[in-house]
């Protein structure tokens, strides 16, 4: 999990602002941030296999939770932020998860409704926590939070996100040294994150 947020985070900066900054494990899986407020949060979910994101996904429930307890410290402004579910996974027809997406279908009030509802009788004891904390919330922001969530479904896996990388810096040295000029910068990004 931690090497393909690593990953992840190397094939967002090669594609954002110059002037923005990328925090691994810090608010959330994946921050960025400018002026030293953060801008994106970013939750990663990877799933070995093809899986499916429904209403009463882990996945989803424990993303929302984490963005719930930033909000409740006082760490994030719900008017600055974007919240982002990476995930292999695929949002289920008629599930949150597809209603939270981009695009002309994006439904956040229904999503908010369905929320509300499986927050309120869901009996899944994993996610409880999840619930209580959503729920905690005044309706007023916890609609915003839901507002500023977007998920982005079947992302590319581990092994996929290298070829994407790769694609990002292809233009600047001759196919024969794109593999030693990836892995000299995995060995630099790792050598950043880690520290």
């Amino acid at each position: 999990g931690y090497y393909y947020q690593a990953l992840y985070g190397l094939f967002l900066i090669l594609d954002g602002e110059e002037n923005t900054r990328v925090f691994i494990e810090s608010l959330d899986d994946i921050v960025f941030e400018e002026t030293g407020s953060p801008l994106e949060l970013l939750q990663l979910k990877h799933r070995a296999k093809q899986a499916s994101l429904s209403n009463s996904s882990v996945d989803l429930w424990k993303s929302i939770r984490v963005w719930c307890s930033n909000y409740i410290q006082g760490k994030i402004n719900l008017n600055e932020v974007t919240l982002v579910l990476v995930t292999t996974a695929t949002a289920a027809p008629d599930s949150i998860a597809r209603l939270l997406k981009s695009g002309n279908d994006r439904q956040p009030k229904l999503a908010y409704e369905k929320m509300i509802e499986i927050a309120q009788s869901s009996k899944n004891s994993q996610l409880q926590l999840a619930f209580k904390d959503f729920l905690d919330i005044d309706e007023e922001h916890r609609m915003r939070l839901v507002n500023h969530i977007n998920i982005l479904d079947n992302s590319p896996d581990i092994f996929d996100i290298s070829t994407h990388i790769k694609k990002k810096i292809e233009f600047a040295v001759r196919r024969e040294h794109l593999p030693g000029l990836f892995e000299r910068l995995l060995g630099w990004w790792f050598n950043k994150v880690i520290i």
